[in-house]
């Protein structure tokens, strides 16, 4: 019974939403699935590649563009400028700000000053792992991995594991499939 009729609500809701988000988002494919818990802010500046999964609770502030079959876990917050390559998984509760507070005025509060933005790039094939912090102005490499609760203050070389606060490089993942010759 529950089955059936979580098979109806699919069946009928991935159609409506997908007729009723190609007027907001900047781009969404068929494919792509947005929780309907999820918090999209600037829907007009997210763009979807296809196959993407964002789930509940999350919360995307900003131009964000996901490549293909991205994964954002439930609790993940993204915010300000952020571009990422295809199959990146996001683990829960990850936190991605591409942007900072000014502070250069004492006689201004900061939440007056201008904020400033460099904006993130996350390369292809990456997983990042519960709990991570990745700040402004980061470039994360191809294939990379990133601990659970490691806080990226720093570019990250490709198919690097880094973790720890500030995150270290631990190791390289390896270069061929284990078991194979």
């Amino acid at each position: 019974m529950i089955h059936t009729l979580r098979k109806i609500i699919l069946t009928v809701y991935k159609p409506l939403f997908y007729l009723i988000g190609f007027w907001f988002y900047k781009e969404i494919h068929m494919s792509d699935y947005i929780s309907p818990m999820a918090y999209v802010r600037k829907r007009n500046k997210l763009k979807l590649g296809g196959e993407c999964v964002l789930q509940r609770s999350c919360s995307l502030l900003g131009d964000i563009t996901l490549g293909r079959a991205v994964f954002i876990g439930p609790g993940s917050c993204l915010y300000g400028k952020i571009e990422m390559g295809d199959y990146v998984m996001v683990a829960p509760n990850v936190m991605i700000a591409a942007g900072n507070h000014g502070y250069q005025d004492r006689s201004v509060p900061m939440l007056h000053q201008q904020d400033t933005s460099r904006g993130i790039r996350i390369g292809r094939d990456v997983w990042i792992g519960a709990g991570a912090v990745i700040l402004d102005g980061v470039t994360v490499g191809e294939g990379a991995i990133i601990g659970a609760l490691a806080l990226v203050n720093r570019d990250v070389p490709p198919y690097m594991i880094v973790g720890g606060n500030p995150a270290k490089v631990i190791k390289e993942r390896p270069s061929k499939t284990p078991g194979a010759s």
